[in-house]
C-alpha cells in the first residue's frame, strides 16, 4: 500500500464528514416539522453516522479504483475514531451503554466496508467466466 491509497482513504473521510453534515441538516429539518422530534433523534442520529460511513467507504473505493473492503474499513475507522474522540470530548459519560455503544461504533467500520465493495468499479469487480463446451 502506498501514501495514494490512504490519501484516498482520508478524502472519503472528508467526504463522510461533509455528507453527514448535510444529513444533519435535511434530517434536523424533518424533526423540525415533526409533531415529536424528541422521539426521534435516536433515529436520526444513527442514520447520519452510518449514512456518513457508506457515503466516505463508497467514494473511497471509487478514488483508490479498487480493494473496497480495505479502502472502506480504513476510511471507516478514521470515522468511528473522529466519532468516539467527539463523544468524549462533547460529554463525560462516552462509557454509558457500555458494550451496545461499542458495538454502534464498529457498525461504522463494517457499513463504510460494504459501501466500499459496493463502490469497485465494475471493471475491478471478479467477472464470471462462462464455460464453453464442445
Amino acid at each position: 500500500m502506498n501514501s495514494l491509497f490512504f490519501k484516498n482513504c482520508v478524502k472519503g473521510f472528508i467526504a463522510s464528514i461533509i455528507s453527514a453534515i448535510l444529513l444533519v441538516f435535511v434530517f434536523g429539518y424533518f424533526c423540525y416539522t415533526s409533531k415529536d422530534p424528541d422521539s426521534l433523534i435516536n433515529l436520526v442520529s444513527m442514520a447520519v453516522l452510518y449514512i456518513g460511513a457508506f457515503v466516505g467507504g463508497f467514494l473511497s473505493s471509487r478514488f483508490n479504483r479498487g480493494m473496497g473492503l480495505l479502502s472502506g474499513a480504513v476510511t471507516g475507522g478514521i470515522f468511528m475514531l473522529f466519532v468516539v474522540v467527539l463523544s468524549l470530548i462533547s460529554s463525560n459519560n462516552v462509557g454509558e451503554g457500555g458494550f451496545v455503544r461499542w458495538i454502534m461504533f464498529l457498525l461504522i467500520v463494517v457499513i463504510s466496508s460494504v459501501g466500499g465493495y459496493i463502490g469497485i468499479p465494475k471493471s475491478k469487480k471478479r467477472k464470471k467466466h462462462k464455460s464453453r463446451r464442445k
